[in-house]
């Protein structure tokens, strides 16, 4: 499954939230890159304008790329 195109504002979007990693002392290339592409596929999905439920961000962080459920 390919993930649609991102908009202008849901770039700008991740942009702001990889500067907000950044502020905190994160490095979004890895320790951020988890939450950032689960963003990314939310917002892909969603469109920066819908609110996301937090159960949404918990079903797409438990994720892995291949569709399958991390173990722990």
């Amino acid at each position: 499954m390919t993930t649609p195109a991102l908009t202008p504002e849901a770039k700008a979007l991740l942009s702001d939230f990889s500067d907000y990693l950044r502020e905190q002392g994160v490095d979004p290339r890895f320790a951020g890159a988890g939450s950032l592409g689960t963003l990314r596929v939310l917002t892909a999905q969603l469109g920066v304008e819908a609110p996301i439920h937090e159960e949404d961000v918990n079903i797409i962080a438990t994720l892995s790329g291949t569709g399958r459920r991390h173990a722990g």
